[in-house]
């Protein structure tokens, strides 16, 4: 019992450290599309003039960004990954635990050496805020029930 219990603890924490990489690549890839498209808007601005567009990167033929709001949600069918992080993931990339959840966060944050360099400075930049938006990531995510 107690080395089933240690071998569990050693599997919570890889799960924790991937899942803070899983994050840091995801916002590694929200970077890069805002900054493909401060570079796009910026090459249009300077050939035409009026209206600008937002431009979307489309992988496969659709919005990446909104592809990436469900890649996670196969998460969900795990009872036991469900209720070891305390929320669901659904609609849910970067993980975000609801504010109603603390435990959760804790659980996340623990493996703090494998965050994201954007979260050791202290924050989002205005693009992730954006690119946030965009996604509707503002409360998405739920506590899980037993449902």
């Amino acid at each position: 019992d107690k080395a089933v219990r240690k071998v569990l603890a050693v599997q919570q924490e890889q799960l924790a450290v991937a899942l803070a990489q899983l994050r840091g690549a995801s916002i590694e890839v929200i970077e890069a599309i805002c900054a493909w498209r401060s570079v796009l808007a910026k090459s249009h601005k300077t050939v035409t003039s009026g209206e600008q567009r937002i431009e979307f990167f489309r992988w496969e033929g659709q919005n990446y960004l909104l592809k990436m709001k469900h890649d996670l949600d196969a998460l969900d069918d795990s009872l036991a990954i469900r209720h070891w992080m305390g929320f669901r993931c659904r609609g849910n990339p970067l993980l975000i635990p609801p504010a109603d959840a603390p435990e959760a966060r804790v659980k996340i944050q623990k493996a703090r050496g494998h965050r994201h360099r954007a979260s050791r400075q202290g924050g989002m930049s205005a693009a992730h805020s954006a690119a946030l938006r965009d996604l509707n990531l503002d409360g998405d995510a739920s506590p899980v029930t037993d449902r």
